[in-house]
């Protein structure tokens, strides 16, 4: 028999009181039930609504916290699906399955499970958690993870991948199945539709990821907080409208020539429900997500019915929680709905009150309580940055790494000392890139140089465990590339290469729209001036030809086709020439033909220019029932039509910063297989791109070496 478990937790005595961290005991699991060691929690407005007595009365003294993940430490009897280790996030639905509104479909409403939940208990009507004088604590929602255990039923322990951290996957099983199910189930949006999301807190951003996964057309953040708006962008929003400067019915209205197909609201008071009514076209949806006080009264205008507008509910996303919160925790670890920008602070269990403060404030979004540092996998404070190499491509680099809290450039590394020391500021310059490393210790390295020099840096980085970042492409043979593939392979840090491309947000509307199809024909253009990349054209310093250029063109067309067979190359000073007259403006220029494993074909049309003639970037998309184009730098977005439906959507970050912010995010995870473009994933662009070299010589047809 288990013993019972003495640990601490946060407890709520009295409403609006402040909650306190106590020694606590909580009993076994019963039959049915899972212990869990918890890693990380999420604080909830449902968390600060019943703290302030907003959700009733009966629920006191209770612990605190439903949205969490951790660690299976035990199983009660009869339980099958779950074992010790198991890496879980919780859900607040542990649905009977076998009552009325189950049996209709709707399991977030199971009458059973409210219940007792309204009531503080289990699913057997009783507590596991009591104070050291014996006195009962209520459980909340079922899960009361603002503690170091948890004994939860074991329908709300749902197991996730293990390339998600647990201080992110704490957010799935609220804020994330919360947002998802209202665009996806209540509202059902679909692509082109215009949505306006209504408060721009944890699971409003939430509702922004949804709404772009929808390729909504366009999506209005609508909140009183910059800081928020910024965030609200950053996840997918397309216009941000400032409540409290503007007039938001008249804003939004104005925008969308007299209104929008859905509002989600998320905040929960009257004022914001009735926005959200009153910003709607005719025929236009208003979802309300918000949770609002007991007793809030919302007045809407009768006659507006006319103009067939509705007005719905949402719980927990309105969906199947069991079947869901699996998928979308494998979407959160494959990088496509990006949690880390929905989460502004972390703290213990004892910063919970200060939590509730900046949330009742208007400050920030999502709080982590990190609750065990080993289990969730939280970032830590800083990441020290050096830098190889002080060209342009650097400096567009540090550029963006100010951009991140906490990422500091402490040092960087070029021949020319002054071209060091412009960009470096008040950071140490180095013209050797050893010291670099054996002074500073860096835990990270961007490595900004011809490729020729790429192999030397960044084995001997990956094998101190220093993550790397390596500009495109990888290597200029295959040599040296497999070498660096091998030392990212034994070394503890993380490594990227800098294909851009792969990180281009509109990339992900593009496979969206694929599913399902069988790619045909990819056409990829990638022209631009020589003056940008003269070193490109000088084997004899490490660059290369026009080939360097096609690569990134031809890591595109991989990320969406897969891997070449075969390729065939045909050179050509005209190919790209807009006019007769222009010819001469072209330096180079080929024509390149992939022959990709599973019967696409792809072409990559690609120059250097002289100055005077703009770069030009693209790539054409033809399926079996689709015909898209995304245009690339500097717009990025995708016009087209899919089984039907027309596609428009923009790329709401420049691929640059979102990579960086990936790589980052993966090097503070120690979470390698986050990177957009990995260099196994780079070494086989770069095999295709000599295959592409012999058959422009030889004008036969290549296989593509094995890498």
């Amino acid at each position: 028999m288990m013993a019972p478990i003495a640990m601490q937790a946060a407890v709520l005595r009295e409403f609006s009181s402040p909650l306190e961290v106590e020694d606590v005991t909580l009993d076994p699991p019963r039959a049915g039930e899972v212990l869990v060691r918890v890693a990380a929690a999420g604080v909830c407005h449902s968390d600060l609504r019943l703290a302030e007595g907003g959700l009733g009365t009966e629920r006191i003294p209770i612990v605190l916290g439903h949205e969490g993940a951790g660690v299976v430490e035990a199983v009660g009897p009869g339980v099958t699906t779950l074992r010790a280790g198991d890496r879980v996030a919780f859900s607040i639905n542990p649905a009977c399955g076998a009552c009325r509104l189950c049996r209709a479909g709707k399991p977030t409403l199971c009458e059973p499970a409210g219940r007792m939940s309204g009531r503080g208990l289990l699913l057997d009507g009783s507590t596991r958690l009591r104070r050291r004088d014996g006195e009962a604590l209520k459980h909340f929602l079922f899960v009361s993870c603002f503690a170091q255990y948890a004994v939860i039923p074991s329908a709300s322990v749902i197991a996730v991948p293990a390339t998600l951290p647990l201080w992110q996957a704490a957010l799935v099983g609220c804020a994330v199945i919360t947002g998802m199910g209202a665009v996806r189930n209540v509202a059902r949006v679909q692509p082109g539709d215009t949505v306006c999301v209504i408060g721009c807190g944890g699971v409003g951003l939430q509702v922004i990821a949804a709404a772009r996964l929808c390729q909504a057309g366009r999506i209005i953040a609508v909140d009183r907080s910059q800081e928020k708006l910024g965030r609200a962008r950053a996840m997918g929003a397309t216009d941000g409208v400032d409540a409290s400067q503007d007039d938001v019915v008249t804003r939004v209205r104005a925008m969308t020539d007299g209104g929008v197909d859905h509002a989600i609201e998320v905040v929960g008071i009257a004022a914001t429900i009735r926005q959200a009514w009153d910003v709607l076209r005719p025929g236009g949806t208003a979802v309300v997500v918000g949770l609002a006080s007991v007793g809030m009264e919302v007045s809407i205008p009768a006659i507006e019915f006319l103009s067939d507008k509705r007005i719905l509910g949402c719980f927990y996303g309105s969906g199947e929680p069991s079947r869901e919160i699996p998928e979308l925790a494998g979407l959160a670890a494959a990088g496509r709905i990006p949690l880390a920008d929905a989460v502004s602070h972390f703290t213990d269990l004892g910063g919970i009150n200060a939590a509730f403060e900046r949330m009742n404030n208007g400050v920030g979004s999502r709080t982590i309580v990190v609750v065990d540092k080993s289990l969730a996998g939280a970032p830590p404070e800083s990441l020290r940055v050096g830098i190889v190499g002080a060209g342009w491509i650097a400096a567009a680099h540090v550029a963006t790494l100010q951009q991140f809290k906490g990422v500091e450039v402490v040092a960087v590394c070029d021949l020319d000392q002054a071209r060091a020391r412009e960009l470096a500021k008040n950071a140490a310059t180095y013209s050797d890139w050893r010291e670099l490393i054996s002074r500073q210790a860096p835990d990270a390295v961007f490595v900004c140089t011809p490729p020729l020099a790429h192999r030397e840096v960044a084995v001997a980085a990956l094998d101190e465990g220093i993550h790397v970042y390596l500009e495109k492409p990888i290597a200029r043979g295959l040599e040296e590339a497999r070498a660096i593939v091998d030392a990212a392979a034994r070394s503890r840090g993380v490594c990227a290469v800098g294909y851009q491309w792969r990180g281009v947000d509109v990339l992900d509307d593009l496979r969206q729209a694929l599913t399902g199809q069988k790619v045909g024909l990819l056409v990829g253009i990638s022209t631009g001036p020589t003056k940008s990349r003269p070193w490109f054209l000088d084997r004899a310093q490490g660059g290369g030809n026009l080939l360097e250029r096609a690569s990134h063109t031809i890591d595109l067309e991989r990320a969406v086709a897969g891997e070449v067979a075969s390729v065939q190359a045909a050179p050509s000073r005209v190919l790209l020439a807009q006019s007769p007259e222009r010819r001469g403006n072209i330096d180079d220029a080929a024509a390149l033909l992939l022959h990709f494993a599973n019967g696409s074909l792809g072409v990559v049309q690609v120059a250097w220019t002289k100055d005077g003639l703009p770069g030009t970037y693209s790539l054409d998309v033809h399926a079996s029932d689709a015909s898209l184009h995304l245009e690339l730098d500097p717009t990025f977005a995708l016009r087209g039509k899919s089984d039907g439906r027309a596609v428009d959507a923009t790329s709401r970050q420049h691929p640059s910063e979102r990579t960086l912010a990936r790589f980052i995010d993966a090097a503070l995870h120690n979470q390698r297989e986050r990177v957009f473009c990995s260099p196994t994933d780079a070494t086989g662009t770069l095999a295709v791109a000599v295959a592409c070299e012999e058959a422009l010589t030889t004008g036969t047809t290549v296989h593509v070496p094995s890498y």
